[in-house]
């Protein structure tokens, strides 16, 4: 089993989408990054990491562009993989040498983590900028009045007012999951695809519609639960999401595609 999950990490950190989705995720938060400092960083004495890391950043488009395309980096990273050893028949030379349960656990385990870390370095790396040009004093309310956990019905309210730092750092852990749970799921639809576009943009799209369909404010106002996932994985918090509902919504996709792991390495065929 180590061996198997050995080679999958060293195939899927030498792969083309696993460096591009960094690279992408990495300049998208090195521009946030540039443009927040050049707007103010001659007032950066004023200004605080909750102003200027890019998860809490709602002054400029990077922010929600980044939290947009995330399902798009987590699946790209590793996830076509699979789809690739089907086409090409290294599937089949594979399981010659290892079990079905190996191969098919490694490749769960290998894109769940690929796809949590293409996510996690950029958030990272703009969090370990924002921390050597900005002060880590407590924002003040009246600085940051559209988003983050500055009211006590958001999510960590009490983190964000004592600790911001540790508050950016749990959303970098709960975007890690998300992401993870996204990769794996696109492995999952991988049978039912005809391409790897397909494969690696599915996921993508369904976050998006279920985020246009959850993330309506009718709805939100009849239900008072948010559901959709761009918002929830969001530091920003521009809608209430409850506790209950963000640790339901990844542990629900960890199962779905836990038994496609699980009914898949029990089947006898591999096309």
């Amino acid at each position: 089993m180590k061996r198997i999950i050995n080679l999958e990490f060293y195939r899927a950190f030498r792969s083309i989408g696993f460096r591009l989705s960094v690279l992408c995720g990495m300049i998208v938060s090195f521009l946030d990054f540039c443009t927040f400092y050049k707007s103010f960083g001659m007032f950066s004495e004023d200004k605080v990491i909750a102003q200027a890391w890019i998860g809490l950043d709602y002054q400029f488009a990077y922010n929600s562009l980044f939290y947009l395309l995330m399902p798009l980096f987590a699946s790209f990273a590793y996830s076509g993989s699979y789809f690739e050893d089907m086409r090409g028949g290294y599937i089949k030379c594979l399981i010659v040498k290892v079990s079905r349960k190996q191969y098919f656990s490694a490749k769960y385990i290998v894109s769940f983590i690929t796809g949590a870390i293409a996510i996690a370095i950029p958030l990272v790396m703009n969090l370990m900028m924002s921390m050597a040009f900005f002060s880590t004093r407590l924002p003040e309310k009246l600085q940051f009045m559209h988003g983050g956990a500055n009211t006590d019905i958001k999510l960590f309210s009490n983190i964000f007012n004592t600790n911001t730092i540790v508050y950016c750092i749990l959303f970098i852990v709960i975007d890690m999951v998300f992401a993870g749970c996204i990769a794996v799921f696109s492995i999952c639809i991988a049978d039912f695809t005809d391409n790897m576009f397909s494969t690696v943009t599915i996921p993508f799209s369904l976050t998006i519609i279920s985020s246009v369909i959850f993330g309506d404010l009718e709805y939100l106002e009849k239900t008072e639960s948010n559901l959709a996932i761009i918002k929830m994985i969001n530091p920003v918090q521009d809608v209430v999401t409850s506790k209950t509902v963000i640790i339901i919504v990844p542990v629900l996709m960890i199962l779905i595609s836990f038994i496609w792991v699980y009914v898949k390495q029990r089947r006898k065929d591999i096309i």
